[in-house]
């Protein structure tokens, strides 16, 4: 080997742990990102000891792999590709994903945050708009409004000063509300025969059958298919969760104008997705409850936002997904080839270091060999030189 590169593999030798202190850094960032987007319930220092225990894993990995490619360095072409393949192989689906998901994270995660909240958002917005037309039940607002109509005609007929009670026309009246009330029926002793002049009498009629057509109606609104208050109430709680989630999601927009990438700080990652899960969260129970009232189907309303570009990326099955949807952007295939880089470098980062310190052994055993020729004279028989 010439000094020149014999210089080079030294160099090389000594940038080793670094390097790869790099190499497993960046491997254990794609996990943690992982495990803290899909646990969000798990302590900080539990994940990080967690993705230690990944980490040094794969280094073992890696380290057994190196030897192995050394001590086959003689070995048949056949073998050889089939121990070099199969050790990439496994790099990459454990290593792989974490420099992938780093990469995307690292360098794609402000673009990927401003998505994800844009689809929340755009998700609120619109669970809200709907919601709209989903508790809206018109035809029980209009009969509830002909119902009370004809309740107030009817207690007009029966307080006519000239012909009090149960007539012609309080019967007309009667008998429409009976048609969406079935309840309400003629009370016993309310007909012709009322003494108009006996207003008292009159009054308490009146009260009673408005006691009755109010109890009947106030029945007919609570049933599960018309429950008016409890829709009004639920409007209510949609429109100010879905207004404090957004407010919420703009100011971590916000927060973003500006930022191209997490290389140097990840703690603005870590900020904003407890916001955008907490807001997905709200949404998943406004539609839960509001399923309660209509079919959502047909309003094309989604139960679960896993659309959300963080949480596909932090997935390994989901992770391809987002690469087949980005393929239209040039960074994408940059980041394909990263980890096939990187597993590379490191696999050869780890085989030279072998290598060199097996040829450090190898010399100093040379030196201790012939420092002990010269101490004792030997000679060898094939040679007329003597050592030392």
């Amino acid at each position: 080997m010439s000094p020149f590169f014999h210089f080079w593999k030294i160099v090389i030798y000594f940038l080793f742990p670094p390097l790869i202190v790099a190499f497993m850094f960046y491997v254990g960032q794609g996990y943690y990102f992982s495990f803290k987007t899909s646990y969000p319930d798990w302590g900080v220092w539990q994940i990080r000891g967690i993705v230690a225990v990944v980490a040094l894993l794969i280094y073992g990995f890696l380290v057994i792999a190196g030897r192995a490619l050394v001590e086959v360095s003689g070995a048949s072409p056949w073998r050889r590709r089939l121990l070099k393949g199969g050790s990439l192989l496994i790099l990459l689906l454990t290593s792989g994903y974490g420099v992938l998901a780093a990469c995307m994270l690292l360098l794609e995660g402000p673009t990927i945050l401003r998505e994800s909240i844009a689809t929340t958002r755009e998700a609120l917005l619109r669970i809200q708009a709907e919601s709209a037309a989903i508790l809206a039940r018109p035809e029980v607002d209009a009969l509830a409004s002909r119902v009370r109509s004809l309740a107030k005609n009817l207690d007009t007929e029966i307080r006519n000063p000239v012909a009090c009670g149960i007539g012609p026309g309080a019967r007309r009246a009667i008998d429409g509300i009976k048609a969406v009330l079935p309840g309400v029926e003629i009370l016993t002793g309310t007909g012709r025969g009322l003494d108009c002049k006996d207003r008292a009498t009159v009054e308490a009629v009146a009260r009673a059958y408005g006691s009755m057509i109010d109890k009947a109606l106030g029945e007919y609104l609570a049933q599960p298919s018309r429950q008016m208050a409890e829709r009004a109430s639920l409007s209510r709680e949609i429109r100010l969760t879905v207004d404090q989630e957004v407010a919420r999601l703009n100011e971590k927009e916000k927060a973003l104008i500006g930022v191209n990438n997490f290389l140097f700080d990840q703690t603005l990652f870590e900020a904003i997705v407890p916001t955008i899960t907490q807001a997905n969260a709200e949404y998943i129970k406004l539609y839960n409850k509001l399923s309660g009232f209509s079919n959502l189907e047909k309003f094309k309303l989604k139960s679960y936002l896993a659309n959300n570009a963080y949480e596909s990326v932090t997935s390994l099955v989901q992770l391809v997904n987002v690469l087949i949807e980005r393929s239209n952007r040039p960074t994408t295939y940059i980041y394909i080839m990263v980890p096939f880089a990187i597993d590379f470098l490191a696999v050869f980062l780890v085989v030279n270091a072998v290598r060199v310190d097996r040829e450090r052994e190898a010399r100093r055993r040379r030196l201790n060999r012939d420092r002990t020729l010269r101490e004792s004279g030997v000679t060898y028989i094939w040679s007329p030189i003597e050592l030392g």
